[in-house]
């Protein structure tokens, strides 16, 4: 995303720029809405100039990286949008206080491009130099199941699933009711990731026929199946990650709500409102700030803030073990029942 305010977006071959006006929330197993008046379900697919650019964007170079959009196969991809995420401006304003394209380095001003608008949800923008980019970054960038999955009209964004430190597994449910799953391997070397269905999201299986209990798998990079009863792993490379859609079974639902205290009357909350790890969990007047809502997963995590699950301090099983809030990682002292 840009690191800026105020980003020029050019739509490629349209006069007009699409504007995202509303985010969408939804359950994992419901179908995603529009509000009323929004032109769009899904985040815009496009490039932004900059990582490749910075402060030397030009005009010029804007009109290239269109073209270059256009012949190297990422307009049919679906990637519609160029981005001049910063420095196209003149740093003396309109008379009238307006700002106003340079114009040394934008001698047809910021209307013959397109119209002020930076965007909502997660817009999935390449930042290298497409003008010049290698056949494999190229190929990459056009994979046409990987933009299926962030352009999927749910408009549910990922969540993580577990962070073991150098290892991640994040998960994003899609409309049809699979679930993409990422592993991620932020270490130095190759690293094995492995999570399970019931940990991205589903429960049960329905499908293949032919195989009762299993799900599908599908390699988002290279297309290619295969199916499990459950364990979900990958061998990811150092700094890469694996990337899979998940189909069978049927979405896990999720309640989000306040624990209040049957004696006190009184909510539990995050201390302070902090999201590090570690902080401690205590009682205070209820409210409906993030910190005293959480979100109750079928598989017995309660989360808090998206990614902190309540956890038994150091896996403590005897009493007067302390509940802080720490990353999920599946483990047994993060899952809660119902006594």
């Amino acid at each position: 995303m840009p690191r800026r305010s105020g980003g020029l977006l050019l739509r490629l071959l349209a006069a007009t720029v699409l504007t995202v006006t509303s985010s969408v929330t939804a359950s994992a197993h419901s179908t995603a809405a529009a509000v009323p008046g929004s032109p769009a379900l899904t985040p815009p697919l496009g490039r932004n100039s900059w990582n490749s650019f910075g402060r030397g964007i030009t005009e010029a170079q804007v009109r290239e990286a269109a073209d270059a959009m256009v012949s190297s196969g990422m307009k049919d991809a679906g990637y519609q949008y160029v981005v001049v995420d910063d420095c196209w401006f003149d740093p003396q304003r309109h008379a009238a206080g307006h700002l106003r394209a340079n114009p040394a380095k934008f001698p047809s001003g910021k209307k013959a491009l397109g119209a002020l608008r930076s965007l909502f949800s997660a817009p999935r923008m390449a930042g290298n130099d497409i003008r010049t980019m290698s056949a494999d970054v190229s190929a990459n960038l056009r994979n046409p199941r990987l933009p299926t999955v962030n352009q999927d009209s749910l408009g549910t964004g990922g969540r993580r699933v577990r962070d073991d430190g150098g290892t991640e597994v994040f998960a994003k449910p899609l409309s049809d009711g699979s679930v993409a799953v990422g592993l991620f391997n932020r270490g130095e070397g190759a690293a094995t990731v492995t999570t399970t269905t019931a940990q991205v999201g589903l429960s049960g299986a329905r499908r293949p026929p032919s195989a009762p209990g299993s799900f599908a798998l599908t390699d988002l990079w290279t297309g290619g199946t295969s199916s499990t009863s459950g364990q979900i792993s990958a061998s990811v490379p150092a700094h890469g990650v694996a990337v899979f859609r998940v189909s069978g079974g049927s979405p896990q639902t999720a309640t989000t709500s306040r624990l209040r205290g049957s004696a006190s009357g009184r909510c539990l909350e995050v201390d302070n409102a902090s999201t590090a790890a570690g902080a401690t969990a205590l009682i205070w007047d209820c409210h409906m700030a993030a910190n005293q809502l959480r979100t109750t997963w079928a598989g017995g995590e309660i989360r808090v803030f998206g990614d902190k699950c309540l956890d038994a301090y150091n896996r403590g099983t005897t009493n007067g073990t302390r509940v802080i809030t720490w990353p999920c990682n599946g483990q047994a002292n993060q899952k809660w029942t119902r006594a």
